[in-house]
């Protein structure tokens, strides 16, 4: 699965990303950065989309360890635009998860066949995934390893 991020709009979404504003503007873009990675998982790709200049795409690849893919666009396009050109280039639109509460962009991933996911969403969803995961692990290796002891005799 890989998921597109459309970044400033989700910068102006979240009240906390929007606070790293009165930073900067790159505190808030390293934020968003930041809080994707901590939201991610093994075998997906995620793509933050800004506006601006390709050439400042390189800082982030170094700190995020190429785990996120930073696109910066053309200066004079807009992400929306980036955004909408990666899902008519897809092989399989429907591989891809859209995060925006920008609706022409929404809007644009629905019609391609992609999912489309408020900002918000796409937050609470991995927070309450990760905490299913962690309040489940102990309990199904507990039951696991009991029955594989069974099994093997042990």
């Amino acid at each position: 699965m890989t998921f597109l991020f459309d970044g400033y709009n989700i910068i102006y979404k979240i009240a906390r990303l929007e606070k790293k504003l009165d930073n900067s503007l790159e505190a808030a873009r390293l934020a968003l950065v930041s809080m994707v990675k901590a939201h991610s998982a093994k075998g997906n790709e995620y793509i933050v989309v800004f506006e601006g200049k390709d050439e400042h795409s390189g800082l982030y690849q170094q700190q995020t360890g190429g785990a996120i893919k930073v696109v910066f666009t053309r200066t004079h396009e807009e992400a929306d635009n980036r955004i909408i050109t990666i899902l008519k280039n897809a092989k399989d639109a429907s591989d891809i998860s859209v995060v925006s509460d920008d609706n022409y962009v929404r809007n644009h991933a629905k019609a391609f066949g992609a999912l489309s996911i408020s900002a918000r969403e796409f937050f609470k969803k991995s927070d309450i995934s990760r905490s299913r995961i962690e309040a489940v692990k102990p309990v199904n290796e507990s039951k696991i390893n009991e029955e594989l002891k069974k099994i093997w005799g042990v």
